[in-house]
């Protein structure tokens, strides 16, 4: 296979307009069994070529963070963000590419790990501990199980600013598993994720960022096209966020559809060879671990963003039977422009990590977009009150006012 398909020839075998002398542009239905063509390629690839071996770790050169990172807008951070691997294909396992001859100075290390700034929740100790360019993120036990979960979520959040500070800042992150519900350590913590960061080769094309959509086929949804360049940078808009702000911009339906893009939105990158990439990391690629509702103008949706294999923008209208409380509910949560409602799928820690990351984005976007807002880890009789409109396990909720 090698003899045969080059990096370049193989390059220029996707990159071709015709499939056995049919142009894919005379039949735009094509594209998306074109698309399955291409992961399939991809995986047989990954799977023939090996990787390249790293050189020794003393053969490494230190270097800095690429240029521009700071003045990165948030939503660009949010499209550009994935994981790394040595591969140096970002087609085939994860998209980013750790470049194997490098390596970041400790400082610029500390630089995005000091940059991942989270709203101040008081909680307890949920932190970060930084060891050369390894990261583990822990929390305490605490005294209760609904503590507990807060705390979770919060270790989620934290896990969240560093990936969105790397996306933005051109480094390369990776996450190391420590257990669906992390490790308990020696000293009674409980350590919920490791994390390397690292240098990082530009991986969309020569930049280290992209402002384009999903490069399979997009399917129109019901909410406008969100916007993937943004104005205001990342690391400024971390520095400033909080739990709670009073905005001047209204809640329309732009801003909301922006709100749920940067909840868990489509992004181009690729995950294991599948057009799969979102906003917020996932736990080895299972995307049902969690899921967003809202609760808006007397009715109850869920967020879309793939539908029939295609990626998407949309939400659909659930039916319960507690079809009457929508509006009442709403209101108790004081959310006229919106009530998002992250709820779990299964009762394990990595579900709370990702109500953090969706939560932490979302409120990301709503400071940057000046709407008026407050994120709120639900209580359990807040919890009870949204069950009560036929949403199941809510952990987290973003009240648009």
């Amino acid at each position: 296979m090698k003899q045969f398909f080059s990096p370049l020839s193989r390059r220029r075998f996707l990159q071709s307009t015709t499939v056995m002398g049919i142009s894919l542009g005379l039949f735009p239905h094509l594209h998306v069994a074109w698309a399955s063509v291409e992961e399939l390629f991809n995986r047989i690839w990954g799977r023939l070529v090996p990787a390249p071996k790293p050189p020794p770790e003393s053969e490494r050169t230190f270097v800095g963070l690429p240029e521009g990172g700071p003045g990165v807008p948030l939503e660009t951070a949010l499209n550009s963000r994935c994981t790394s691997d040595g591969d140096g294909n970002p087609k085939v396992f994860h998209w980013g590419m750790f470049d194997l001859f490098y390596k970041l100075r400790p400082e610029d290390v500390l630089y995005v790990v000091e940059g991942a700034r989270v709203p101040k929740m008081d909680l307890g100790a949920a932190e970060v501990a930084v060891a050369d360019r390894e990261l583990v993120f822990w929390v305490e036990k605490a005294s209760g199980p609904m503590r507990q979960e807060w705390l979770m979520i919060a270790s989620g959040m934290q896990q969240q600013a560093v990936c969105l500070a790397c996306a933005a800042l051109g480094a390369g992150m990776v996450f190391r598993n420590m257990g669906k519900d992390g490790t308990e350590t020696p000293d009674g913590r409980i350590a919920t994720v490791k994390m390397k960061i690292d240098a990082m080769k530009p991986s969309y094309g020569e930049s280290f960022w992209t402002t384009d959509a999903p490069g399979a086929p997009w399917l129109k949804g019901n909410l406008p096209e969100p916007d993937r360049k943004g104005r205001r940078p990342l690391l400024q808009v971390l520095a400033g966020a909080e739990l709670e702000h009073d905005g001047k911009a209204p809640a329309n339906e732009s801003a909301l559809g922006q709100v749920l893009w940067a909840a868990r939105g489509r992004t181009p990158h690729l995950y294991k060879s599948r057009h799969c990439g979102m906003t917020i990391p996932t736990w080895a690629g299972d995307q049902q671990i969690s899921r967003i509702h809202l609760l808006r103008g007397g009715g109850l949706f869920e967020y879309i963003n793939e539908s029939k294999g295609k990626p998407t923008h949309a939400i659909a209208p659930v039916e319960t039977a507690a079809a009457g409380r929508f509006a009442g509910v709403q209101e108790k949560f004081n959310a006229g422009g919106g009530l998002l409602v992250f709820a779990r799928n299964e009762d394990l820690g990595r579900a709370f990590w990702e109500v953090g990351y969706q939560l932490l984005n979302t409120i990301l976007q709503a400071a940057a977009l000046d709407l008026s807002y407050q994120a709120i880890l639900l209580d359990e009789a807040q919890k009870a009150l949204i069950e009560s409109t036929g949403i199941k396990a809510p952990a987290a909720a973003l009240a648009l006012s």
